[in-house]
Protein backbone atom coordinates (compact mmCIF):
# COMPACT_ATOMS: atom_id res chain seq x y z
CA UNK A 1 0.00 0.00 0.00
CA UNK A 2 0.83 3.54 -0.11
CA UNK A 3 3.31 5.38 2.16
CA UNK A 4 0.99 6.72 4.68
CA UNK A 5 -1.92 4.95 3.48
CA UNK A 6 -3.51 1.41 4.33
CA UNK A 7 -1.75 -1.37 3.53
CA UNK A 8 -2.94 -4.60 2.55
CA UNK A 9 -1.59 -8.65 3.02
CA UNK A 10 0.18 -10.19 0.20
CA UNK A 11 -2.11 -12.40 -1.10
CA UNK A 12 -1.92 -16.21 -1.86
CA UNK A 13 1.09 -17.02 -4.26
CA UNK A 14 2.90 -13.65 -3.78
CA UNK A 15 5.89 -12.18 -1.04
CA UNK A 16 6.99 -8.67 0.29
CA UNK A 17 10.72 -9.11 1.73
CA UNK A 18 10.90 -5.87 3.75
CA UNK A 19 9.16 -2.52 4.47
CA UNK A 20 7.57 0.22 1.99
CA UNK A 21 5.53 0.52 -0.32
CA UNK A 22 6.90 -1.62 -3.31
CA UNK A 23 4.22 -3.83 -4.46
CA UNK A 24 4.07 -7.79 -3.52
CA UNK A 25 5.81 -9.69 -6.14
CA UNK A 26 4.55 -13.29 -7.50
CA UNK A 27 6.39 -16.61 -6.58
CA UNK A 28 8.57 -18.44 -8.42
CA UNK A 29 7.19 -20.84 -11.56
CA UNK A 30 5.51 -23.94 -9.75
CA UNK A 31 5.45 -22.69 -6.17
CA UNK A 32 3.10 -21.12 -3.73
CA UNK A 33 2.81 -19.41 -0.53
CA UNK A 34 0.15 -18.47 2.48
CA UNK A 35 -1.56 -15.12 2.63
CA UNK A 36 0.91 -12.59 3.92
CA UNK A 37 4.38 -14.20 3.22
CA UNK A 38 7.30 -12.32 3.83
CA UNK A 39 10.68 -13.76 2.20
CA UNK A 40 11.01 -15.76 -1.06
CA UNK A 41 11.50 -18.44 0.91
CA UNK A 42 8.10 -19.29 2.04
CA UNK A 43 6.92 -20.02 -1.84
CA UNK A 44 7.15 -23.55 -1.71
CA UNK A 45 6.46 -26.14 -4.15
CA UNK A 46 3.32 -27.32 -5.40
CA UNK A 47 2.13 -30.70 -5.34
CA UNK A 48 3.97 -33.08 -8.67
CA UNK A 49 6.93 -30.32 -8.51
CA UNK A 50 10.13 -30.71 -6.41
CA UNK A 51 12.84 -28.03 -5.33
CA UNK A 52 14.62 -25.92 -3.01
CA UNK A 53 12.74 -22.87 -1.47
CA UNK A 54 12.06 -20.14 -3.34
CA UNK A 55 13.49 -21.13 -6.55
CA UNK A 56 11.96 -22.40 -9.70
CA UNK A 57 10.38 -26.37 -9.10
CA UNK A 58 11.01 -28.99 -11.44
CA UNK A 59 8.08 -31.08 -12.23
CA UNK A 60 7.96 -34.83 -10.97
CA UNK A 61 9.13 -37.03 -13.97
CA UNK A 62 7.15 -39.89 -15.50
CA UNK A 63 6.77 -42.99 -12.52
CA UNK A 64 7.41 -40.71 -9.70
CA UNK A 65 4.74 -38.27 -7.78
CA UNK A 66 4.68 -35.38 -4.61
CA UNK A 67 1.32 -35.13 -3.13
CA UNK A 68 1.65 -31.74 -0.69
CA UNK A 69 2.93 -28.48 -1.41
CA UNK A 70 6.64 -28.20 0.12
CA UNK A 71 10.37 -29.41 -0.53
CA UNK A 72 10.72 -32.59 -0.47
CA UNK A 73 11.48 -34.93 -3.16
CA UNK A 74 9.45 -36.87 -6.01
CA UNK A 75 9.02 -40.44 -4.63
CA UNK A 76 8.69 -43.91 -6.86
CA UNK A 77 5.60 -45.03 -7.84
CA UNK A 78 5.65 -48.78 -6.31
CA UNK A 79 6.92 -51.55 -8.19
CA UNK A 80 5.65 -52.41 -11.74
CA UNK A 81 3.36 -49.31 -11.76
CA UNK A 82 4.31 -46.06 -13.32
CA UNK A 83 2.66 -42.49 -13.73
CA UNK A 84 2.36 -39.44 -15.74
CA UNK A 85 4.94 -36.38 -14.98
CA UNK A 86 3.72 -34.22 -12.66
CA UNK A 87 1.44 -36.38 -10.70
CA UNK A 88 0.16 -35.30 -7.32
CA UNK A 89 -0.43 -38.56 -5.76
CA UNK A 90 0.33 -42.47 -5.56
CA UNK A 91 -2.90 -43.12 -7.08
CA UNK A 92 -1.83 -41.86 -10.60
CA UNK A 93 0.40 -44.27 -10.32
CA UNK A 94 -1.22 -47.31 -12.19
CA UNK A 95 0.03 -50.73 -12.35
CA UNK A 96 1.99 -51.62 -15.83
CA UNK A 97 0.60 -53.88 -18.95
CA UNK A 98 0.81 -57.46 -18.16
CA UNK A 99 0.28 -56.67 -13.87
CA UNK A 100 -3.21 -55.93 -11.93
CA UNK A 101 -3.45 -54.13 -8.92
CA UNK A 102 -5.07 -50.97 -7.55
CA UNK A 103 -4.43 -47.43 -7.96
CA UNK A 104 -0.98 -46.77 -5.66
CA UNK A 105 -0.73 -49.72 -4.45
CA UNK A 106 0.96 -53.39 -4.85
CA UNK A 107 0.94 -55.01 -8.46
CA UNK A 108 1.09 -58.80 -8.83
CA UNK A 109 1.97 -60.10 -12.39
CA UNK A 110 -1.41 -61.34 -14.36
CA UNK A 111 -1.37 -65.48 -14.14
CA UNK A 112 -0.49 -68.21 -16.97
CA UNK A 113 -3.70 -68.03 -19.62
CA UNK A 114 -4.29 -63.81 -19.05
CA UNK A 115 -3.28 -60.48 -20.26
CA UNK A 116 -3.76 -57.17 -19.82
CA UNK A 117 -2.93 -54.33 -21.75
CA UNK A 118 -1.90 -51.07 -20.13
CA UNK A 119 -5.10 -49.41 -19.24
CA UNK A 120 -6.95 -52.28 -18.02
CA UNK A 121 -7.76 -52.87 -14.80
CA UNK A 122 -7.96 -56.50 -14.90
CA UNK A 123 -6.10 -59.16 -16.31
CA UNK A 124 -8.33 -60.51 -18.64
CA UNK A 125 -8.59 -64.09 -19.84
CA UNK A 126 -7.32 -65.72 -23.19
CA UNK A 127 -9.41 -66.58 -26.01
CA UNK A 128 -10.70 -70.62 -25.27
CA UNK A 129 -8.28 -73.01 -25.87
CA UNK A 130 -5.16 -70.75 -25.75
CA UNK A 131 -2.77 -69.81 -22.87
CA UNK A 132 0.07 -67.28 -21.98
CA UNK A 133 2.79 -66.88 -20.32
CA UNK A 134 2.55 -65.02 -17.04
CA UNK A 135 2.78 -61.37 -16.87
CA UNK A 136 1.35 -61.38 -20.63
CA UNK A 137 0.22 -57.91 -22.51
CA UNK A 138 -1.89 -58.64 -25.01
CA UNK A 139 -4.35 -61.40 -26.50
CA UNK A 140 -1.76 -61.60 -29.19
CA UNK A 141 0.34 -63.58 -26.54
CA UNK A 142 -2.19 -65.94 -26.61
CA UNK A 143 -1.57 -69.21 -28.22
CA UNK A 144 -2.24 -72.90 -28.06
CA UNK A 145 1.47 -73.86 -26.40
CA UNK A 146 3.30 -71.65 -24.18
CA UNK A 147 5.42 -69.15 -25.59
CA UNK A 148 8.73 -68.87 -25.33
CA UNK A 149 10.13 -67.83 -22.13
CA UNK A 150 7.71 -70.41 -20.55
CA UNK A 151 7.09 -74.05 -20.21
CA UNK A 152 3.89 -76.23 -19.60
CA UNK A 153 1.27 -78.20 -21.51
CA UNK A 154 -0.54 -77.20 -24.35
CA UNK A 155 -3.36 -75.45 -23.55
CA UNK A 156 -2.00 -74.18 -20.25
CA UNK A 157 -1.08 -73.43 -17.99
CA UNK A 158 2.10 -71.85 -18.79
CA UNK A 159 5.24 -71.15 -15.85
CA UNK A 160 7.79 -68.83 -16.55
CA UNK A 161 10.97 -70.01 -17.00
CA UNK A 162 12.93 -69.45 -13.57
CA UNK A 163 15.59 -67.13 -13.01
CA UNK A 164 19.12 -68.87 -14.82
CA UNK A 165 16.86 -70.50 -17.00
CA UNK A 166 15.63 -70.10 -20.58
CA UNK A 167 13.64 -71.03 -23.80
CA UNK A 168 13.47 -69.74 -27.02
CA UNK A 169 10.73 -71.95 -29.04
CA UNK A 170 7.46 -72.14 -28.15
CA UNK A 171 6.20 -75.42 -27.29
CA UNK A 172 6.00 -78.30 -23.89
CA UNK A 173 9.80 -78.40 -24.10
CA UNK A 174 11.58 -77.95 -20.18
CA UNK A 175 13.70 -74.37 -20.01
CA UNK A 176 17.04 -74.82 -20.48
CA UNK A 177 19.99 -73.40 -17.61
CA UNK A 178 22.04 -70.89 -18.59
CA UNK A 179 25.69 -71.73 -19.18
CA UNK A 180 28.00 -72.00 -15.91
CA UNK A 181 28.41 -68.51 -13.85
CA UNK A 182 25.46 -66.92 -15.35
CA UNK A 183 22.32 -66.09 -14.89
CA UNK A 184 18.84 -64.46 -16.42
CA UNK A 185 15.99 -62.73 -15.67
CA UNK A 186 12.76 -64.68 -15.07
CA UNK A 187 10.53 -65.19 -18.20
CA UNK A 188 13.53 -65.15 -20.51
CA UNK A 189 13.33 -66.64 -24.45
CA UNK A 190 16.60 -65.93 -25.68
CA UNK A 191 20.13 -67.58 -24.78
CA UNK A 192 21.37 -64.07 -24.95
CA UNK A 193 19.42 -62.98 -21.88
CA UNK A 194 22.12 -65.20 -20.00
CA UNK A 195 24.40 -62.74 -18.90
CA UNK A 196 27.89 -63.58 -16.68
CA UNK A 197 27.17 -63.24 -12.79
CA UNK A 198 29.42 -60.61 -11.44
CA UNK A 199 33.14 -61.95 -10.71
CA UNK A 200 33.36 -62.89 -14.27
CA UNK A 201 33.19 -62.06 -18.13
CA UNK A 202 32.40 -63.06 -20.87
CA UNK A 203 29.80 -62.38 -23.73
CA UNK A 204 25.90 -62.63 -23.47
CA UNK A 205 24.70 -66.32 -24.01
CA UNK A 206 28.41 -67.23 -24.25
CA UNK A 207 30.70 -68.90 -21.37
CA UNK A 208 31.57 -67.22 -18.71
CA UNK A 209 35.42 -66.98 -17.06
CA UNK A 210 36.42 -65.91 -13.43
CA UNK A 211 37.92 -62.60 -13.12
CA UNK A 212 41.44 -63.34 -12.56
CA UNK A 213 43.17 -62.27 -9.30
CA UNK A 214 44.18 -58.83 -8.99
CA UNK A 215 41.22 -58.04 -11.12
CA UNK A 216 36.77 -58.19 -10.03
CA UNK A 217 34.00 -57.27 -11.67
CA UNK A 218 30.79 -55.89 -9.45
CA UNK A 219 27.41 -56.28 -11.69
CA UNK A 220 26.59 -58.63 -13.86
CA UNK A 221 26.80 -58.29 -18.12
CA UNK A 222 29.45 -58.56 -20.69
CA UNK A 223 31.80 -56.12 -19.35
CA UNK A 224 35.40 -56.77 -18.99
CA UNK A 225 36.48 -57.05 -15.37
CA UNK A 226 38.20 -54.20 -13.88
CA UNK A 227 41.88 -54.11 -12.39
CA UNK A 228 42.71 -53.47 -8.43
CA UNK A 229 44.57 -50.11 -7.48
CA UNK A 230 48.26 -50.53 -8.20
CA UNK A 231 50.19 -52.14 -5.49
CA UNK A 232 46.79 -54.77 -4.34
CA UNK A 233 45.41 -57.55 -5.60
CA UNK A 234 42.26 -59.82 -5.13
CA UNK A 235 41.34 -63.12 -5.38
CA UNK A 236 40.40 -64.96 -8.44
CA UNK A 237 36.35 -64.31 -9.14
CA UNK A 238 36.02 -61.19 -7.08
CA UNK A 239 32.78 -58.68 -7.01
CA UNK A 240 33.88 -55.68 -5.20
CA UNK A 241 36.79 -53.21 -5.30
CA UNK A 242 36.76 -53.79 -1.91
CA UNK A 243 38.07 -57.67 -2.05
CA UNK A 244 41.43 -55.55 -3.37
CA UNK A 245 43.87 -55.48 -0.26
CA UNK A 246 47.22 -53.85 -0.48
CA UNK A 247 50.04 -56.00 -0.97
CA UNK A 248 52.66 -57.20 1.67
CA UNK A 249 54.90 -54.10 2.53
CA UNK A 250 52.03 -52.34 1.58
CA UNK A 251 49.55 -50.57 3.65
CA UNK A 252 45.58 -48.41 2.53
CA UNK A 253 46.34 -45.00 4.49
CA UNK A 254 44.88 -42.61 1.82
CA UNK A 255 41.41 -43.84 1.33
CA UNK A 256 41.86 -46.75 -1.69
CA UNK A 257 45.27 -45.78 -2.56
CA UNK A 258 47.97 -48.44 -1.06
CA UNK A 259 51.59 -46.50 0.27
CA UNK A 260 54.50 -47.85 0.68
CA UNK A 261 56.01 -48.68 4.04
CA UNK A 262 58.38 -46.24 5.23
CA UNK A 263 61.79 -46.93 5.91
CA UNK A 264 62.11 -48.30 8.78
CA UNK A 265 58.76 -50.44 9.00
CA UNK A 266 56.91 -53.51 7.52
CA UNK A 267 54.21 -55.36 6.90
CA UNK A 268 53.99 -59.17 5.82
CA UNK A 269 50.93 -60.23 5.49
CA UNK A 270 48.30 -58.58 2.67
CA UNK A 271 45.31 -57.01 3.88
CA UNK A 272 44.81 -53.17 4.98
CA UNK A 273 46.11 -52.97 8.20
CA UNK A 274 48.87 -50.15 9.03
CA UNK A 275 52.68 -51.13 8.38
CA UNK A 276 54.40 -51.83 11.55
CA UNK A 277 57.62 -50.48 13.13
CA UNK A 278 60.49 -52.02 13.51
CA UNK A 279 61.72 -52.78 17.48
CA UNK A 280 64.20 -49.65 18.78
CA UNK A 281 67.37 -49.05 16.92
CA UNK A 282 66.42 -51.32 13.88
CA UNK A 283 65.90 -49.85 10.20
CA UNK A 284 64.58 -51.90 7.06
CA UNK A 285 64.42 -50.82 3.12
CA UNK A 286 61.21 -48.79 2.01
CA UNK A 287 58.54 -51.79 1.28
CA UNK A 288 59.82 -54.16 3.33
CA UNK A 289 57.45 -57.57 4.01
CA UNK A 290 59.05 -59.45 6.90
CA UNK A 291 59.99 -58.69 10.47
CA UNK A 292 63.68 -59.87 9.77
CA UNK A 293 63.93 -57.25 7.31
CA UNK A 294 64.46 -54.84 10.47
CA UNK A 295 68.60 -55.05 11.06
CA UNK A 296 70.11 -53.16 13.84
CA UNK A 297 71.38 -49.78 12.98
CA UNK A 298 75.15 -49.20 12.82
CA UNK A 299 76.36 -48.95 16.53
CA UNK A 300 73.80 -51.50 17.92
CA UNK A 301 74.01 -55.24 17.46
CA UNK A 302 71.60 -58.12 17.68
CA UNK A 303 69.89 -60.77 15.09
CA UNK A 304 67.88 -59.57 12.42
CA UNK A 305 64.34 -58.75 13.76
CA UNK A 306 64.95 -59.28 17.14
CA UNK A 307 65.94 -56.42 19.93
CA UNK A 308 69.11 -54.12 19.10
CA UNK A 309 71.71 -53.87 22.36
CA UNK A 310 74.00 -50.80 22.22
CA UNK A 311 77.91 -51.00 21.54
CA UNK A 312 79.44 -50.71 24.68
CA UNK A 313 82.45 -48.69 25.31
CA UNK A 314 85.63 -49.52 23.90
CA UNK A 315 83.93 -51.03 20.43
CA UNK A 316 81.90 -50.62 17.16
CA UNK A 317 79.56 -51.63 14.51
CA UNK A 318 80.16 -49.51 11.14
CA UNK A 319 77.42 -50.97 9.10
CA UNK A 320 73.19 -52.11 9.80
CA UNK A 321 72.65 -56.02 10.05
CA UNK A 322 73.67 -58.65 12.63
CA UNK A 323 77.01 -58.45 12.87
CA UNK A 324 78.69 -58.31 16.05
CA UNK A 325 80.39 -55.11 17.53
CA UNK A 326 84.46 -55.08 17.10
CA UNK A 327 86.44 -54.10 19.77
CA UNK A 328 88.51 -50.90 19.31
CA UNK A 329 92.11 -51.69 18.83
CA UNK A 330 95.10 -52.10 21.75
CA UNK A 331 95.07 -49.12 23.94
CA UNK A 332 92.38 -47.36 22.31
CA UNK A 333 88.76 -46.25 23.31
CA UNK A 334 85.65 -45.46 22.02
CA UNK A 335 82.05 -44.10 23.55
CA UNK A 336 79.07 -46.81 23.65
CA UNK A 337 77.41 -46.84 20.70
CA UNK A 338 80.35 -46.11 17.97
CA UNK A 339 79.31 -46.62 14.62
CA UNK A 340 83.15 -46.33 12.89
CA UNK A 341 86.56 -47.19 13.37
CA UNK A 342 87.58 -43.24 13.70
CA UNK A 343 85.45 -43.24 17.01
CA UNK A 344 88.08 -45.51 18.51
CA UNK A 345 90.92 -42.55 19.73
CA UNK A 346 94.06 -43.74 21.67
CA UNK A 347 93.39 -43.61 25.60
CA UNK A 348 95.34 -41.78 28.18
CA UNK A 349 98.82 -42.81 28.51
CA UNK A 350 98.80 -43.30 24.35
CA UNK A 351 98.94 -41.47 21.00
CA UNK A 352 97.94 -42.16 17.29
CA UNK A 353 96.18 -42.19 14.47
CA UNK A 354 92.88 -43.90 13.16
CA UNK A 355 92.99 -46.42 16.38
CA UNK A 356 96.96 -47.56 16.02
CA UNK A 357 98.16 -46.40 19.26
CA UNK A 358 101.36 -46.36 21.09
CA UNK A 359 102.10 -45.98 24.66
CA UNK A 360 103.95 -42.46 25.40
CA UNK A 361 107.58 -43.46 26.25
CA UNK A 362 109.20 -42.69 29.39
CA UNK A 363 109.74 -39.39 30.46
CA UNK A 364 106.15 -38.29 28.32
CA UNK A 365 102.63 -38.19 29.29
CA UNK A 366 98.88 -37.72 27.97
CA UNK A 367 96.14 -37.26 30.36
CA UNK A 368 92.82 -37.45 28.09
CA UNK A 369 91.46 -39.82 25.35
CA UNK A 370 92.11 -38.59 21.69
CA UNK A 371 94.94 -38.76 18.95
CA UNK A 372 96.82 -35.64 20.60
CA UNK A 373 100.79 -36.93 20.25
CA UNK A 374 101.94 -37.72 23.72
CA UNK A 375 103.51 -34.18 25.52
CA UNK A 376 107.07 -34.17 27.24
CA UNK A 377 107.74 -34.02 30.88
CA UNK A 378 109.28 -30.31 32.06
CA UNK A 379 113.09 -29.96 32.23
CA UNK A 380 115.16 -32.54 34.81
CA UNK A 381 111.80 -34.27 35.85
CA UNK A 382 111.14 -37.64 34.16
CA UNK A 383 107.87 -40.37 34.09
CA UNK A 384 107.38 -44.20 33.27
CA UNK A 385 106.11 -44.96 30.31
CA UNK A 386 102.25 -45.16 29.82
CA UNK A 387 101.61 -42.03 32.12
CA UNK A 388 98.35 -40.68 31.75
CA UNK A 389 99.11 -37.05 33.87
CA UNK A 390 101.86 -34.47 33.96
CA UNK A 391 101.73 -35.39 38.04
CA UNK A 392 103.61 -38.65 37.03
CA UNK A 393 106.60 -36.40 35.99
CA UNK A 394 108.84 -36.30 38.98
Amino acid sequence: GPNGGSCIECVKDTYKTGGGNANCESCPANTGSPVGSTTVTMCACNAGFSGAGGEACTACVIGTYKAGMGFPSCECCPAHANSPAQSTAVTACLCNAGYKGPAGGSCTMCESGKFKAHDDVLCLPCPSGTTSKPGSTSSTECSVQCPPGSAGPDGGPCASCPAGEFKTSPGTAACLSCPANSNSATGSDALARCTCNAGYSGQDGGSCTACDQGDYKAVAGAAACESCPADSHSPAGSILSTACVCNAGFSKSNGEICMVCVAGSYRAADGDTFCKSCPANAGSPTGSIILVACTCNAGFTGLNGGSCTVCSAGSYKAASGDATCTSCPANADSPAGSSALAACMCSAGSSGLDGVCTKCVADTFKAGNGNANCESCPANSGSPADSTDSTACI
